[in-house]
């Protein structure tokens, strides 16, 4: 009977704490202020100053090739990279206003220096030309989705199930010769403390607040390397999956290449909220252009042709357009626009971008109109 007793007071006064704790973080009682904010200053003392400069160096950096970029060692350096990445051009007119100023292509690494107004900067690609000793007369601009480091990835045919997109440059590799993007602070061109390298949180607000934006500069940079490439190749394509995709929308729609392969990059549901984060293209304003209606009737003009791709394993709006071709009958049956559902998740689907290439015999020498 003493055992019985024992046990009932024992649960009577787990159970009135649990109920206690709870209303008292659920109703934010003075105990629980007082509680939250000596965790947080105990917390703050044992992680050594959260504000610390090394704090900010959080990703991993590549090991497959030598770094752009030496060591950065204060607050000021990283300032001034960072500030150097606050284009003020506008989308809409960059691509008749850059100005392509030298080539270095070494190697695997293409390096080309670009003006355009008065910002002079540079940007970087790895290249890859063709299996076997013949002329590509198709140049491919790959630009990578969100993720740490995904050119590095992409060239280097690092394990697919690991890294979503990195079958690309095979999938195409009879039909051009493949420019892979790389993003400003990604692979080669990591900011870094010689250890690991800053990510999204240390710049994309504070371009932002600056009037820039991380997206803008380097979707700027992509319309220059697509420049570059029309002036030595016959045609050229671009392309791109989920965040890279929404890039080479972009890109086409303002430099209208002869081909475009957007795998998981754009829907019509766009012009709705959907969720999103610091990772994905950041604009201030793009909304206002971005408009399907705006984007149709730029469709109906180019001589580009598109193929979109969607999978059916795929959630969100890529998940929607796969069951319901939202965007297909919106723009309807235009004859440069071609819609693939696969039956797989958020990749790039072999079977339908080869089938793309090869009805329209890309690289042959010759422009199917």
């Amino acid at each position: 009977m003493k055992n019985i007793k024992t046990t009932f007071i024992i649960v009577f006064l787990c159970g009135f704490s649990y109920l206690v704790g709870a209303l008292t973080v659920y109703n934010k009682w003075k105990v629980f202020r007082m509680a939250s904010y000596y965790k947080h200053s105990l917390l703050d003392k044992f992680q050594d100053n959260k504000y610390s400069f090394e704090n900010y160096f959080v990703n991993d950096l590549i090991d497959n090739d030598g770094l752009i970029y030496p060591e950065i060692k204060t607050m000021k350096e990283l300032k001034n990279y960072l500030d150097h990445l606050n284009i003020g051009a506008d989308i809409d007119s960059a691509y008749t206003k850059i100005k392509i100023l030298s080539i270095n292509k070494q190697d695997k690494i293409l390096k080309i220096n670009y003006k355009i107004d008065s910002y002079v900067d540079s940007l970087y690609a790895y290249h890859k030309t063709k299996f076997y000793d013949q002329k590509s007369f198709n140049g491919i601009l790959i630009i990578p989705g969100s993720g740490i480091n995904q050119s590095t990835n992409i060239y280097f045919d690092n394990d697919p199930v690991d890294h979503y997109q990195s079958n690309i440059d095979d999938i195409l590799a009879d039909f051009g010769d493949r420019y892979i993007f790389i993003k400003p602070n990604e692979d080669i061109l990591a900011y870094h403390n010689g250890k690991r390298k800053i990510d999204e949180n240390v710049f994309v607000n504070y371009l932002l607040n600056k009037g820039g934006s991380f997206s803008k500069h380097y979707l700027i940079q992509t319309i220059a390397l697509k420049k570059y490439l029309e002036e030595n190749y016959k045609t050229v394509t671009v392309v791109g999956l989920s965040q890279g995709g929404l890039a080479a929308m972009i890109n086409s729609l303002k430099t209208e290449p002869d081909f475009a392969i957007i795998s998981s990059g754009y829907s019509v549901l766009m012009d709705y909220p959907y969720n999103s984060n610091h990772r994905q293209i950041i604009i201030p304003g793009l909304k206002k252009k971005f408009k399907s209606d705006t984007i149709k009737r730029i469709l109906e003009k180019q001589k580009t042709k598109y193929l979109f791709t969607y999978g059916k394993l795929e959630s969100g709006i890529y998940g929607a357009e796969s069951n319901n071709q939202t965007s297909e009958k919106f723009f309807g049956n235009k004859r440069n626009l071609h819609f693939e559902y696969h039956p797989k998740g958020h990749i790039f689907p072999e079977k339908e971008i080869l089938d793309f290439c090869r009805h329209l015999k890309i690289n042959n020498g010759s422009l199917i109109h």
